[in-house]
């Protein structure tokens, strides 16, 4: 009897074991694992040939926080470059060490808010329609990077020539990939097989020469860090990126992990101290800084991601890039499609800009698109400060219900509360 009972509970063990695995590495998984690609590799690219930092070991960086994402958050959270911090840098040759203390800065900054517990105490006070103005503004800033990409050349992804019409990376190319994106996203795999057809198209176009597999084993070191190296990075990258992290990469990502997975939100203070425990390990070793976003959420979550297994599979498939083309990786990815990469980004901005249908008020609505345009027309600092300013008037000259969360309230339970109620995603895994 005893056998029977010992036998019958490893078999039940074992077929929760299947479960989850059969769950995390689902086809799903695998279709909406690379969905982010369109926001990393630009910006990672860029830092690596203006400011002189290994690319090979900016991907295994990437790698680690995509592990230690499905391991503390068992959502589709990938990890993406700070991008304020990418664009100084690329912008002003900004040297390898300034962007490590940058990173060992930002670790700093987050490891205090996550031990003092200030990281909640702040949230607790964001209105509901100051955060949606941080997603709509996030997702127009990744539509317009995507257009400007193919129409201007502007931008990270952009080569200061807009796309010709015809060709092999055009209009054209870029369209299609569009339409593949947003119509057939349902289809399993369409993602990745598009991302490996735009390495045929680079190929073909002529644009990869010589051999591309040169395996080589990435070298992490730790890099020198002089007193103007320290100075610069705390108050020409960190300072500037420091806000930007804790509306992107803590309010907005902890509220839309509400609204997808109600049953199980990400906690803000988890998130602030899994985004400095990997700063402060990766940076000083020639990683860029990384954070985590909504918009890396959005896109996987939109092309069909789940749970934690879609980070996995980018950390594998970014570990696995990074060994087999380590010399040449810098090479392989200027020659890929811009037309691919920028319409990578659309799927994530429509679903991200689809939270003003969430808006059911003309008070809310006075806050979200002031706050959008200036976010849009300045940065996101100023979006917010303007969300935050408007709410402030409406609740002291009116006493507007939407504004107000419940007393002890947080960010986590308060979104999930107004979430449950409003949610209009259309996936069941999702409610």
């Amino acid at each position: 009897m005893t056998h029977r009972v010992t036998q019958g509970a490893h078999d039940s063990e074992h077929g929760n074991q299947a479960r989850w695995w059969g769950r995390w590495f689902a086809p799903r998984e695998w279709a909406g694992s690379l969905a982010d690609l369109g926001t990393f590799l630009p910006l990672a690219l860029g830092v690596s040939v203006a400011c002189g930092l290994d690319l090979a070991v900016i991907f295994v960086g990437a790698a680690l926080m995509c592990v230690t994402s499905a391991l503390l958050f068992r959502q589709p959270i990938p990890p993406q470059p700070m991008k304020a911090i990418a664009a100084i840098a690329i912008a002003g040759g900004v040297p390898a060490g300034a962007i490590a203390a940058s990173g060992i800065w930002m670790g700093l900054f987050l490891v205090v808010l996550v031990v003092t517990g200030l990281v909640e105490h702040a949230l607790k006070f964001i209105p509901k329609p100051v955060v949606i103005a941080v997603q709509v503004a996030v997702g127009f800033k990744l539509l317009l990077a995507a257009l400007s990409a193919v129409l201007t050349g502007d931008g990270s992804l952009g080569t200061g020539e807009p796309l010709p019409l015809l060709g092999w990376d055009s209009i054209l190319i870029a369209l299609i990939a569009l339409s593949l994106f947003m119509f057939c996203k349902k289809m399993l795999l369409v993602l990745p097989l598009v991302f490996l057809a735009g390495i045929g198209i680079a190929w073909a176009s002529g644009e990869l020469i010589g051999p591309m597999i040169t395996p080589a084993l990435p070298t992490p070191g730790l890099v020198t860090m002089t007193r103007e190296h320290w100075i610069s990075g705390l108050v020409d990258l960190a300072g500037v990126q420091f806000p930007l992290t804790l509306l992107n990469s803590v309010v907005a990502v902890c509220a839309l992990s509400a609204r997808y997975f109600p049953d199980h939100p990400v906690p803000p203070r988890r998130m602030a101290a899994g985004v400095a425990g990997l700063n402060l390990l990766i940076s000083p070793l020639g990683a860029m800084p990384m954070c985590y976003g909504s918009g890396g959420l959005a896109a996987q979550h939109c092309f069909g991601a789940r749970t934690g297994g879609a980070p996995i599979i980018l950390g594998f498939f970014l570990l696995v890039t990074a060994v087999l083309f380590g010399p040449t990786l810098t090479s392989i990815l200027m020659a890929y499609p811009r037309s691919i990469l920028a319409m990578m980004l659309v799927p994530a901005a429509v679903a991200l800009i689809r939270f003003l249908f969430d808006i059911r008020d003309a008070r809310s609505l006075a806050i979200v698109v002031p706050a959008v345009l200036v976010a849009l027309c300045s940065n996101m600092l100023w979006g917010f400060l303007t969300g935050m300013a408007l709410a402030s008037t409406l609740r002291l000259s009116r006493g507007a219900p939407v504004l107000q969360r419940a007393p002890g309230d947080t960010l986590d339970t308060g979104t999930v509360n107004e979430t449950n109620a409003t949610m209009r995603n259309d996936d069941p895994d999702a409610r």
